[in-house]
């Protein structure tokens, strides 16, 4: 029973550092192509939206980012 209870808390642990890994990956990626979109076509968003969980936050702007 012992290496079955490690064995499941290793996997939890593995599982939550894939879910972080994969939400830093997205969060990223989108930010990159953003940024080159702006920058490359000139475009403009109505608002940036960004998922965390099960919560949509939206960022209204009609100003360009400073990076």
């Amino acid at each position: 029973m012992v290496i079955l209870d490690i064995f499941l808390y290793i996997t939890i642990i593995l599982l939550l550092l894939l879910y972080v890994i994969i939400v830093f990956c997205a969060f990223t990626l989108g930010y990159v192509l953003n940024t080159h979109l702006r920058e490359e076509h000139k475009l403009e968003f109505l608002f940036d939206a960004i998922v965390v969980d099960d919560v949509l936050y939206e960022l209204y702007s009609r100003e360009r980012y400073i990076i």
